[in-house]
């Protein structure tokens, strides 16, 4: 039986999933990975260890699977990151990833010293001054990083990943977002030299669905997959995770629980927004997207703060039992969840979180329901941006990520937002989506729509208790009045409200 490997590397796991020609799951495997934050505002992970994880979970596929079977492996990866790999082809230290928020001095001299016009023709956006983004990443490093001399190459997670597989480098249009142009996909030589790297250190820019090359004698080794094995360009994760929910037909939204949230709703053309963005795959899988930073990372941090008689990990099944002992609401409880500031829709990382409305009865359980709820408001505010932007209500989001396994948080989510939710069948969701985009390259589809179309599968909805409406109607407002005054309050010196 033909099949193929979608490859993910996300920030809390390395995951490879394993499906046949038309979607069906046949094995996930996945290892987790650490997380390294050496300074308030730093975050990095070590590109070896991903090497590593992402070794041992193809092996792990090809052990119980006859590797000729496998007809082709897409990429896709957390975004924006910075991989420095030296002359001798190995990383050269730790990688910086996307919740990194050193380089705001960069991001901020980027806003004051390039103008509209060279913005529009060099990078194809009107935004470029923000801490996140690879071009002020790539400042910091000539600006404060020593390995930034004796970098052979700067690449995105992905792209590491895929040299290492084929030994060869490219990258595609949006993880290539910010420095190279989206239409002629070429790095502008003016905005190279002002961000004082070579282009020749940048891998070239393809289509997704475009060959990489093949899995190189010494990868087939280590990971048993065949040697000649095509490999995919793909792209960011997320967008993998979006494609795989549909979030490109127009009017489908999707909701991707990561590490973070992700809510993307499909478009038939380009369309401007602010506090979201437009982006797309290919010409028929337009949306609009907003990346957060609130999302599974916050059980982690509530496992951290509220359950220190845990052994190790997350203890996600007495979270959640401890939170549905209490009401919807959490008794009045209401969580800002900004415990590293906010991307979309408000772009304020400056900002911090708060808990409103605390009493006496107040205990662990209404501590951990108000979480697990504030990420729900958080969906809401964003989709509701989304819907005013297309100018069309949605009636239901596609729940898609790890967090999409939890029958509890897609009750929440569903009773706050008054919608259907309707969960993917698989829990690897980029990795189906990176498979899509396989099928495709390979021609087995003809373009995206089709492969998802023939592709993907869906668990059981989840319908919203319309009894609960004016409940958590009151408390969104409460959610939506606290970021103005809690930044007020603490007198953060946060960026305009939206971008």
């Amino acid at each position: 039986m033909d099949c193929w490997i979608g490859l993910d590397l996300g920030t809390s796991f390395v995951k490879a999933g394993l499906y046949d020609l038309m979607g069906h799951e046949l094995a996930v495997a996945r290892e987790p990975l650490s997380l390294n934050m050496p300074a308030p505002g730093w975050a990095e992970q070590d590109p070896r260890e991903w090497w590593l994880a992402i070794q041992k979970v193809l092996r792990s596929l090809t052990d119980r699977f006859d590797a000729r079977m496998i007809r082709a492996v897409c990429l896709c990866a957390q975004c924006p990151g910075q991989v420095i790999v030296g002359k001798d082809q190995e990383p050269l230290g730790n990688a910086i990833i996307w919740l990194d928020q050193r380089a705001a001095d960069e991001a901020a001299w980027l806003d004051n010293n390039v103008g509209p016009q060279d913005r529009l023709a060099w990078i194809g956006e009107a935004q470029l001054g923000d801490p996140h983004s690879s071009p002020a990443r790539i400042l910091w490093l000539k600006n404060h990083d020593p390995r930034f001399e004796r970098a052979e190459y700067i690449l995105q997670p992905k792209d590491f990943m895929g040299f290492m597989l084929t030994a060869r480098v490219a990258t595609d249009r949006n993880t290539a977002y910010n420095l190279a142009h989206p239409v002629t996909l070429a790095y502008h030589p003016e905005f190279l030299r002002l961000l004082g790297v070579r282009e020749q250190q940048l891998p070239p820019v393809l289509a997704a669905t475009d060959s990489l090359g093949e899995v190189s004698q010494s990868a087939a080794r280590t990971t048993g997959l065949v040697s000649g094995t095509p490999v995919f360009v793909g792209t960011i994760d997320a967008y993998c995770d979006t494609l795989a929910g549909g979030a490109f037909i127009p009017g489908q939204a999707v909701d991707v629980s990561g590490t973070s949230e992700i809510v993307s709703l499909g478009v038939d053309h380009k369309v401007e927004g602010q506090g979201v963005f437009y982006t797309h795959l290919a010409e028929d899988a337009q949306f609009i997207c907003g990346p957060m930073q609130v999302g599974g990372h916050l059980l982690a941090w509530l496992a951290d703060s509220f359950y220190p008689e845990r052994s190790e990990g997350v203890p996600f099944e007495r979270m959640e039992s401890e939170a549905s002992q209490t009401a919807p609401g959490a008794d009045g409880l209401v969580f800002l969840p900004y415990l590293q500031g906010e991307r979309a829709p408000i772009w304020d990382l400056q900002v911090r979180g708060a808990f409103l409305g605390i009493k006496t009865s107040h205990n662990r359980k209404h501590f951990s329901r108000a979480v697990y709820e504030s990420v729900g408001f958080a969906v809401r505010h964003v989709l509701e941006i989304c819907e005013d932007i297309r100018g069309q209500k949605v009636n239901g989001v596609v729940a898609c990520g790890g967090g999409a396994r939890s029958a509890f948080w897609n009750k929440i989510k569903a009773d706050i937002l008054q919608k259907r939710v309707l969960p993917l069948e698989t829990e690897a969701s980029a990795c189906l989506g990176a498979t899509m985009i396989a099928a495709v390259g390979l021609g087995f589809f003809p373009n995206l729509a089709k492969a998802w179309a023939g592709m993907s599968h869906f668990g059981a909805a989840v319908l919203p208790d319309e009894n609960l409406a004016d409940t958590y109607n009151r408390l969104y407002g409460v959610y939506r009045r606290a970021y103005p005054g809690v930044k007020t309050i603490l007198g953060t010196p946060g960026v305009e409200e939206s971008k």
